[in-house]
């Protein structure tokens, strides 16, 4: 006599006996006692086969399974994440990011460009278009405007900072004492009452009797 599967969105427990389960529903696993949740996205199945919680072998259209070895193994990506500008949507992949990112292919996620003065970029350290109030594009980097007071970011690639007595100023590097008559060092940031501008205060010149 056939005995319907006593686990619950069991399809399949011809092998194992009623108790058990060989084949859970879409975007269910056995984990042994039960049929459980690939994932943990209410109302939707992303993750349509696994072998445990967070752990997917396959995933739904419109979604692309994370490489092995990284970070998003297992696990089911897509591309509609705000950065990509050229969406594959059948394939969850990213074609063309937005600028101001470049696609990892390792991930295939949009990563931000490095620096205050890398606009567009190729890579991580390739810069293909760079902010002009700071720099110049040459060999793939940013090179800073000295002449402007412009001076590299020891702890950040194709980063510009404004040089000693001087702050950045929408773009400019502007010297403290056109900002505060007699300040010879600008010191620390503080906010103004309008909470909408900054002006750097520190130590004003000594002025002669």
């Amino acid at each position: 006599m056939c005995s319907d599967c006593q686990v619950d969105k069991c399809l399949d427990c011809f092998n194992s006996g009623i108790d058990s389960c060989d084949r859970c529903e879409k975007g269910q696993h056995f984990d042994g006692g039960k049929c459980s949740d690939c994932d943990d996205f209410e109302d939707t199945v992303i993750c349509s086969q696994c072998t445990g919680l967070n752990q997917c072998t396959k995933c739904n259209l419109g979604y692309r399974l994370g490489f092995a070895d990284t970070e998003y193994e297992g696990k089911c990506l897509t591309c509609d994440d705000g950065n990509c500008d050229v969406c594959d949507r059948a394939a969850g992949t990213c074609q063309i990011c937005k600028p101001g990112f470049w696609l990892d292919e390792t991930s295939l996620e949009c990563v931000a460009c490095q620096g205050n003065s890398c606009l567009e970029c190729s890579g991580p350290t390739t810069c293909s278009v760079c902010d002009e109030r700071r720099s110049v594009l040459r060999g793939g980097k940013c090179v800073c405007k000295t002449w402007d007071q412009w001076y590299y970011d020891s702890e950040q690639e194709n980063s510009c900072l404004c040089g000693n007595d001087y702050i950045d100023v929408e773009g400019m590097c502007v010297g403290c004492n056109s900002i505060i008559e007699g300040c010879g060092t600008c010191g620390e940031k503080a906010e103004q009452d309008n909470n909408e501008s900054f002006v750097y205060l520190g130590e004003h010149e000594e002025r002669p009797d």
